[in-house]
């Protein structure tokens, strides 16, 4: 059991990591953008 929520917390803070990168991504590409405008 003890295995089992140590595995399920490091995928919960790697998919909090990949998202936060995502949302940085597209606020960057936005910025871009305005700045080609």
């Amino acid at each position: 059991m003890l295995n089992k929520y140590i595995l399920l917390s490091a995928i919960g803070s790697l998919l909090s990591l990949l998202e936060k990168r995502h949302f940085l991504a597209v606020k960057g590409k936005k910025k871009k953008s305005k700045k080609n405008l």
